[in-house]
């Protein structure tokens, strides 16, 4: 479960819900993201933003942008120790020493997700139990450790280069190939190049659990490789997503 834009209180309502809902027996595993520098106000462009949206609904109100702001990340941590998942994962950074500490003695494995051989070698370092590396290709936000506008652009790595260079910066712990994997082929092609499995998401937001909207649905399923396009537009990180008009 992505737990960025969940409150403590939040991640344990739902930790409960999802044990009831599998009988208790259901594996899971939290994410977190890095948090980042404080944001910036840019008014020219929120001001872009207002006017857009406003084509399809009422006014916004200057200060709608302000709901967005970050949880507490160290009480997020707290939160997702205490619960005890079956496994706990990162993104857009490393999990402080602390933490990693504390989960290791849980027992409660740490995934650090990683776009680059260098951000490999660096969450090896702080003790992850395992590396998830995120290609180019996937949709959703990249997990660039650098929130600097043009650095994820600019280290973007395929996932058919990046396995292996993974592999060979951080020998000896399991590596997991995310971004683009459609089917099969793609699964047996991360397999042979070193990944010890795959991780998808893309395909799963058609299942019925996920619950989005039909047309969402449908433009995902009739997408090509060519109809994604990069954007900072969403949270201000590098992210994937099919083209329209917003983007």
């Amino acid at each position: 479960c992505g737990a960025v834009n969940m409150g403590p209180s939040q991640i344990r309502l739902w930790v409960d819900e999802f044990r009831q809902l599998s009988g208790g027996s259901g594996r899971l595993a939290l994410n977190l993201w890095a948090p980042d520098p404080a944001p910036l106000r840019d008014e020219a462009t929120e001001a872009r933003i207002r006017a857009f949206l406003e084509r399809w609904g009422p006014p916004l109100d200057a200060r709608a942008g302000d709901a967005a702001l970050p949880q507490d990340f160290e009480a997020q941590c707290e939160a997702i120790l205490e619960v005890k998942p079956n496994a706990i994962s990162s993104i857009m950074g490393l999990f402080p020493p602390h933490i990693v500490q504390r989960a290791h003695a849980a027992g409660i494995p740490w995934f650090a997700t990683v776009t680059t051989a260098t951000e490999a070698r660096a969450a090896a370092a702080a003790g992850c139990s395992a590396l998830i590396a995120q290609g180019s290709e996937a949709g959703g936000h990249s997990g660039c450790f650098d929130a600097a506008r043009g650095q994820a652009e600019r280290c973007a790595v395929g996932l058919m280069s990046l396995i292996p260079a993974v592999c060979d910066a951080a020998p000896g712990l399991p590596v997991i190939g995310t971004g683009g994997i459609t089917d099969a082929r793609g699964v047996a092609a991360a397999l042979i190049l070193g990944a010890s499995a795959v991780q998808v998401g893309t395909g799963l937001l058609r299942t019925p659990e996920c619950g989005i909207p039909a047309a969402w649905s449908a433009a995902v399923a009739s997408a090509q490789p060519e109809d994604t396009i990069t954007t900072r537009a969403y949270t201000g990180r590098l992210a994937r997503g099919v083209g329209n008009v917003y983007l």
